[in-house]
């Protein structure tokens, strides 16, 4: 399974890769992300753009670690095991810059619960539309050609607030974008379980379900079987040695 992030969960920043070894490399991005991490080193979880190259720019997304750790082994413990987590919103590397609208908590649809992702190459920057920060971004934004979107809860705010129309995006079309992204958060000491130790765990769960209790009690018998015949088997062996050691003595 694939979890993805939602863009007020992650945090961005462009940093020249380091030169490190592979067992030392977050100790290292660590270093350089020093005075940009507002959280302790320890309580952050950093992943990598996919395909970096060493001493180049590269983009790090940072995440609150115990929060995304609880939420994958939460999903592992329900039996669904998460092989990639992706970020919902990512640095676009091509224009035009992308900008969407959803609600968070409000039901009413109300514009302090209303919030927007806007990625460009800068990064992601997320911002609820109540403040007066978006609204004096929007004329640098349409000069670039910016892509509106939103979820179907707030497109109509989002066409009232910004005097045009918008494209009705739901949850099910961001996620499968985000799918398609190489995007993988899961790294460094939250990375996936080798798939096939996973698989092994998986197939002795199953074996030992209630479903499969026909299959292991079948599988019993036949072992029994096979281990009453092997004996039986040795013990005629036996029996044909001694009889066959009697006749040579007798001539």
């Amino acid at each position: 399974m694939v979890a993805w992030v939602a863009p007020t969960d992650v945090s961005w920043h462009r940093v020249t890769l380091p030169r490190a070894p592979a067992s030392k490399l977050r100790a290292a991005l660590v270093g350089v992300l020093e005075e940009q991490l507002l959280d302790d080193e320890q309580a952050v979880h950093l992943a990598i753009a996919p395909q970096p190259a060493t001493g180049s720019p590269t983009w790090i997304a940072a995440v609150h670690k115990r929060w995304l750790a609880q939420h994958l082994e939460h999903l592992e413990k329900a039996g669904a095991f998460v092989e990639r987590a992706v970020p919902r919103a990512v640095a676009r590397t091509t224009p035009p810059p992308a900008t969407s609208f959803a609600s968070s908590d409000a039901a009413d649809g109300s514009s302090a619960q209303t919030w927007l992702a806007f990625s460009d190459a800068d990064g992601v920057r997320c911002a609820r539309m109540a403040g007066t920060w978006v609204r004096d971004q929007l004329p640098a934004w349409a000069r670039q050609g910016v892509r509106w979107s939103a979820a179907p809860a707030v497109a109509a705010q989002a066409e009232r607030w910004l005097g045009m129309p918008v494209a009705v995006r739901s949850d099910a079309d961001h996620a499968l974008q985000a799918v398609r992204s190489l995007w993988n958060l899961r790294q460094f000491d939250l990375a996936g379980r080798a798939r096939g130790s996973r698989l092994l765990r998986e197939g002795w769960k199953r074996v030992r379900s209630p479903a499969w209790r026909p299959a292991r009690l079948g599988a019993l018998a036949l072992l029994v079987l096979h281990l009453v015949g092997i004996n039986l088997w040795a013990l005629h062996q036996r029996a044909r040695s001694s009889a066959a050691s009697k006749r040579w003595w007798r001539c």
